[in-house]
Order: C-alpha cells, then sequence, then structure tokens
C-alpha cells in the first residue's frame, strides 16, 4: 500500500481526485492491527511500536477503514495513530514485556515473531524442520 500511496502522489491532480477514493475504499492492509503486525517485523520503529501497544481499547474491536494520509513518507504515517488502535487478535495474549524484548532484539527474524504467538510455536517448529 505504501509503494500505491507513493505513486498516487506523482498524479496529476484531475487523476488523483479519481484515484485517492478507490484507494480509500480498499485500505484494508492500511488498518492498524495490520500495520503493528507489519511494524513488528521493521527494525527501525521501536518507538512506534512501543507508543502504539500503549494505547488500550475496551470493548468489541470493529474492523473500520482507516483514513489514509496520502502524503505520508513512510508507512508507519498513512494512518492517525491516536484514532481507535486495538491490539492485533494474534499479539492480544502476548504481554507488554515480551513485545518490548522483542522490539530491541538486534536480529529480527520472523520465526522470532513467530515464537512470542503460542498458538504457532508448534506448527512454526514442524514447518523449521522440514
Amino acid at each position: 500500500m505504501e509503494h500505491g500511496t507513493c505513486l498516487n502522489s506523482s498524479l496529476q491532480t484531475e487523476l488523483k481526485a479519481q484515484v485517492d477514493p478507490v484507494i480509500q475504499r480498499n485500505s484494508y492492509f492500511d488498518h492498524p492491527e495490520n500495520l503493528l503486525i507489519a511494524m513488528l517485523t521493521d527494525s527501525e520503529l521501536h518507538i512506534v511500536i512501543l507508543k502504539a501497544r500503549g494505547i488500550q481499547e475496551n470493548g468489541f474491536r470493529l474492523f473500520q477503514l482507516p483514513t489514509v494520509k496520502f502524503v505520508a513518507s513512510s508507512y508507519t504515517d498513512l494512518i492517525d495513530w491516536q484514532e481507535n488502535i486495538a491490539d492485533p487478535p494474534i499479539l492480544k495474549s502476548i504481554p507488554d514485556k515480551d513485545i518490548r524484548l522483542f522490539a530491541v532484539q538486534e536480529a529480527h527474524t520472523e520465526p522470532s515473531l513467530l515464537h512470542l504467538t503460542s498458538c504457532t510455536h508448534k506448527r512454526l517448529k514442524r514447518q523449521l524442520k522440514r
């Protein structure tokens, strides 16, 4: 999605008026839950992750399309992090201290992220043995 919004910024004004609403309607991948998972594997975004994890959401979490900022310079800026942010379901049961430990690790690898989630741990071990 980041690549799409960057390309969109170079469009002419009349084309942007037609393209922006389409990107906004299809912004499912820019949902905060999806971006948080992507950010956990990005080595330069530890502060953003911890700040986003600190926002608590109560009640049911509705999947609502976020408002996309088309002038964003990075995928972390595509949405307003002060709006209704909720933990991704896959990370909901992981304590904040484990997220912080993961965020400060030197080597960010997918297996270490998946190791945090107990439901995927056994499945991951099987996949790595193959």
